[in-house]
């Protein structure tokens, strides 16, 4: 027992069947738009420079928003931003 086909799963699967070049031709679209190699150092690039979601985006007052802020939790910086952050704060404290 097969169970429920629709007509259009059919109509595919007829035209595939008397049309086997679409095959072919899908599986060169498909590896044009999402079958990429992937770099494993870039990768890992990505998942270090994540940062995380607040629980309410358009909260403007969380602390976390502001890394210039001295009170409250300050998460971990990418190093670009940790980096401008000790210089500001390395300006403010020779002013």
């Amino acid at each position: 027992m097969t169970g429920y086909v629709s007509e259009a799963t059919r109509f595919l699967q007829d035209y595939l069947d008397n049309h086997p070049e679409q095959r072919e031709v899908a599986r060169q679209g498909r590896a044009l738009w999402w079958d990429k190699p992937q770099d494993p150092e870039t990768t890992a690039q990505f998942a270090a420079a994540r940062v995380p979601t607040y629980p309410y985006y358009y909260d403007t007052s969380h602390p976390q928003l502001d890394p210039f802020r001295t009170e409250g939790y300050r998460p971990a910086l990418p190093p670009r931003l940790a980096a401008q952050v000790a210089q500001r704060s390395a300006q403010t404290e020779h002013a």
